[in-house]
């Protein structure tokens, strides 16, 4: 990069520069349009950092653009944009979702559109909400009683299953 160019380049995010390429018919130059953009520098955005808990360390992929199946530690985005970024939902929001539908008279469609979600997901926050009711969305990382209450009934089931198998081990030659 010319050292003229160095002072409009915008440091920490995305590409400093894009240099004309020798076919390109097109160059170019930095121009006061009269608002003062060039005396100025741009403040650079700030960073937020997002704590995940994701279920599992390893994620499968079926893309046909990468060329392995399985995954550590997902690439969710950085913070310029690369990829497009997860929405995440709070309950209160997907209660009230819930409510347009059940209490409102509106439709899944209709509700849908109005939040900017697709079908699919608010017809699954439905479905939840009628199945579970008050504890239907217990956020990231966290389960509902019943289910915490399932996953120590199977813990404990597979330690019997072993204990059984290791008696039955030794009893028979």
């Amino acid at each position: 990069m010319r050292r003229a160019d160095r002072r409009f380049a915008h440091k920490g995010r995305g590409a400093v520069t894009n240099p004309a390429g020798r076919f390109d018919s097109t160059r170019l130059e930095p121009a006061d349009d009269g608002w003062g953009s060039l005396d100025e520098p741009v403040p650079s955005p700030a960073t937020l950092l997002i704590a995940e808990f994701p279920r599992t360390a390893i994620v499968r992929n079926a893309s046909p653009d990468v060329p392995f199946g399985q995954s550590l530690n997902p690439y969710q985005g950085c913070e310029h944009g690369c990829i497009y970024p997860r929405r995440f939902f709070t309950a209160e929001f997907k209660h009230e979702a819930v409510k347009l539908v059940r209490e409102r008279g509106m439709t899944v469609a209709q509700a849908a559109r109005d939040l900017g979600l697709h079908e699919n997901v608010l017809r699954k926050w439905v479905r939840d909400a009628k199945a579970n009711g008050v504890a239907a969305f217990p956020g990231r990382g966290k389960q509902r009683p019943d289910d915490a209450e399932v996953a120590r009934l199977k813990r404990e089931l597979a330690k019997t299953q072993a204990e059984r198998d290791i008696l039955n081990f030794f009893v028979r030659p």
